[in-house]
């Protein structure tokens, strides 16, 4: 994981798949116990945000336009 950014800081930012398509915004961040690091976010999907999925950080990386994860969106 390339993510320097604080995990308060995380919350709000776009997420998109590898393949650069919109999963959705970061509402939550979930820290490891032994890690101490942000391991999962959950995302709101959906039309109105009225879903909200977990997505792991692992393989994820920061870039300007958001956070690309290495997983893609289940339709």
């Amino acid at each position: 994981m390339t993510i320097s950014m604080k995990p308060q800081d995380l919350i709000g930012h776009d997420v998109f798949d590898p393949e650069g398509e919109r999963i959705g915004q970061v509402e939550s961040v979930y820290i490891g116990e032994q890690s101490h690091e942000p391991e999962w976010v959950t995302v709101r999907t959906g039309l109105f945000g009225t879903r909200e999925s977990f997505v792991p950080l692992s393989g994820a990386r920061e870039e300007t336009d958001g956070l690309r994860v290495g997983v893609r969106r289940a339709w």
